[in-house]
């Protein structure tokens, strides 16, 4: 069943930073993973319409030993590219003016996202991501609990997987969003 789209939506571009697009990242990935969803990304804010709120969610460490990373820092090997002023700058984001740092897979989780889109009386969020399994997911999922319509722009994101990519958005799209 479809949730369809609300009257007043925002897009959540969830970080689509430079540590996923660089050769010099160790966690970038392919160009034919992640140049679809650059483009995707780039057709989806070309083509809205009407001006609307953009957040550039974006995860960022402060603390030189990650500690603020929590258990994260434990798992995932590379974390340190989202440690801010990271040597080679992984952590630029297009736009500054709606940039909204977190420090967990959801910008939801942990921040007063949820209050500001209510308070912009936001009821659909498209949301585009790296990567598909951890930040699209869990942000699809903390959106609809906060009672926003999650769309999920399944070219607009990617994963280091192509098989963990689709079956994310199967799965996604079968509880919890519309993905187009």
């Amino acid at each position: 069943k479809k949730l369809g789209i609300g009257s007043h939506p925002a897009i959540i571009l969830l970080d689509v930073c430079k540590a996923y697009t660089s050769v010099e990242s160790p966690i970038a990935f392919s160009n034919t993973v992640i140049e679809p969803a650059i483009l995707a990304i780039a057709k989806l804010l070309n083509a809205a319409r009407q001006p609307l709120p953009v957040v550039y969610a974006q995860t960022c460490y402060t603390h030189p030993s990650l500690r603020d990373a929590g258990l994260a820092a434990k798992k995932v090997p590379h974390i340190s590219c989202f440690l801010e002023g990271h040597a080679q700058g992984l952590t630029a984001v297009p736009d500054p003016n709606g940039l909204a740092e977190d420090k967990n897979p959801s910008p939801f989780f942990g921040t007063n996202l949820a209050a500001q889109l209510t308070a912009l009386g936001v009821d659909t969020v498209f949301i585009v991501a790296f990567t598909t399994g951890y930040s699209v997911r869990a942000t699809t999922i903390d959106a609809m609990q906060c009672g926003f319509r999650p769309i999920v722009v399944g070219e607009g994101c990617a994963d280091s997987g192509r098989e963990t990519h689709f079956a994310n958005l199967m799965d996604l799209n079968a509880k919890y969003a519309d993905v187009i």
